[in-house]
Order: C-alpha cells, then structure tokens, then sequence
C-alpha cells in the first residue's frame, strides 16, 4: 500500500479537500466558473451545494444512511445490502479509502451513477437513481473505464520494445525519430546520383556484411516499457499542465492519491465540457425556429421562438 494504515482515515479527505481548494483548471478558460451550468435559480443553489458537499468518512454508505463502525463494516453493508463489490482486491492499486474517496467524489460532487454516468442535481436523486436501477457497481472490465486506473493488470497493456532511435509497436510497426528519417532520406537521395554496382560487387559486399553482423555479437539493448512506466509518463504529462502552486500542493501525497486526483481533475473538466455543449445546444435551438443547422442572428432584439 502507498500509504500506512494509520492515515487511511483521512486520505479521501485530503483528495477532496484538494480537489475542492487547489486545483485549478487551465483548460476551462473558456468554460464557465462553475461546471454545473443550469438555468434556473435552484440549479446554481444545487451546484454551490455540491462544490460545498460534506466532507467523506469511510465507514458510511454511499448509497444510504448507514454508518458502520468502521470501512471493513461499510464494505460488507455495500457488498450485501446494495450489491457493491471491489473486484480483484489484490490488484488494487490503492488503499479502498481512495477508492471510496473516489466514488463518493463522483456521487456527491459530480452526481453521476457509477454505472452508466447519469447526471441528476443533487446527492439524495443520484442514489435514488442508483438504488432503483441497481446501478451500485462499477464496471472495470473496460479498457476506457476510469475507475480501472486503480487496478494493476498483467498483459493490460502491451509492451512496446525501444530500440536505440526506434519504437516497435505490439503492432509490428516500427516507428523511427526523425533524426533518422531525414538521414535515411539524406543518403536515399545520394545514392540515386551515385552509379549502379555490378551484381558480383553487390553480392560480395552483402555476404561480407553477413559475415560482419554474424561475428559481431553486440546486445541490442532493447527494454520494455510497462504498465507502470506508462502510467508513470501520463501522470507526468498531466502534472505538467497544472501551475506551479498545484503541483507544489500535490507534491507531499503519494502517487496513488496524486492518481485520483488528477481522475478526479479530469472527469471535471469533461464535465464542464459536457455542460457547456448542452447549454450552448439549448441556446441555438431557442434562437432557431425552423432548426437549421447553422443558425447566426443578424438583427438585434428579442430572441425567435
């Protein structure tokens, strides 16, 4: 486990109270403030509880109002009450307090079903939802899943062998750096200004060249690339699009928890992506009463329709 059972208790809260204070989104800009975009004034009162959500504790349920004594308890209570099962615990990246910090992140805060990702305005409609259509579990089996980040899988992810300047897919397709390339293109061009060889000359100097790469037993000094360096060069690469005030504030939390974090940044951002195409959508068609596809007002005044 990335961290010792003495802090397992308060892990989800420090990723929420991150993912609530710290975090600042480069790429919404051009997004709204709040990634709930609604209409209505009891929509925004539903987005400022939910930026505003209770703080998590691990020993309650997620879909009710069950408390238990501790997280073992509330798992068996989830497991047999609303059918809420951890697979492959032994694969499992993370402590379950980070799991569940998660999830209850994506119920409480986002308000989607762990299941099939509907969206209703608060809490208590989510877990109706989920407790109707008995959509308490979640699925791993997915290669896009975003829950499946937590779970470490042999053979999830092909090796790709590098060969000094050269990456050779699980596809068979070798890739070349463009260093090489342009060399390549440099003496492909030479040689068509240079005269053919005879074909004794030729075949000479192939069979010498055999003879060369058959006494010389150099290693290739291929290495393969797994699943966690993979991850590892992602989390990397989505660290590098946070300011310096954000990743100075992740910088002390393992790299599970940075993990979730930067899930949890990312599910946000789709989110208000998401929302924003939905409102402009309801804009447009309000705007356009015989719903041409490509509609600009070109008076002023009150809106069509």
């Amino acid at each position: 486990m990335a961290t010792t059972s003495s802090a397992t208790g308060t892990t989800g809260v420090t990723s929420q109270s991150l993912l609530k204070d710290n975090i600042t989104l480069h790429d919404t800009a051009d997004v709204e403030p709040e990634h709930r975009l609604h209409s209505s004034s009891s929509d925004v009162d539903d987005s400022t509880e939910a930026s505003n959500g209770p703080e998590f504790d691990p020993a309650h349920c997620l879909f009710c109002l069950d408390i238990s004594e501790d997280i073992d308890t509330n798992l068996d209570h989830m497991s047999k009450s609303h059918g809420m099962n951890i697979p492959s615990p032994h694969q499992l990246t993370v402590d379950p307090t980070t799991l569940l910090a998660y999830l209850n992140l994506v119920i409480s805060v986002y308000h989607e079903c762990l299941t099939c990702g509907t969206q209703r305005r608060n809490t208590q409609a989510i877990q109706q939802h989920m407790l109707g259509k008995k959509h308490c579990a979640f699925d791993i089996s997915d290669v896009e899943s975003e829950y499946r980040e937590f779970w470490e899988f042999e053979g999830d992810s092909p090796e790709v062998d590098v060969d000094g300047d050269n990456v050779t897919l699980p596809s068979g397709r070798v890739i070349m750096s463009r260093s090489v390339r342009s060399t390549q293109q440099r003496q492909r061009s030479s040689v068509q200004h240079v005269a053919p060889l005879s074909l004794s000359y030729t075949s000479s100097l192939e069979a010498s060249d055999l003879n060369d790469t058959s006494t010389s037993d150099q290693p290739s000094h291929k290495q393969a690339l797994t699943r966690q360096d993979l991850r590892a060069l992602r989390m990397d690469k989505q660290l590098g699009t946070l300011n310096s005030n954000d990743r100075l504030a992740l910088a002390h939390l393992p790299a599970p928890q940075q993990r979730a974090i930067l899930l949890a940044q990312r599910s946000q951002l789709q989110t208000a992506r998401r929302q924003q195409r939905a409102m402009e959508s309801r804009l447009q068609r309000k705007n356009n009463q015989t719903m041409m596809k490509h509609f600009v007002s070109d008076v002023p005044g009150p809106k069509l329709g």
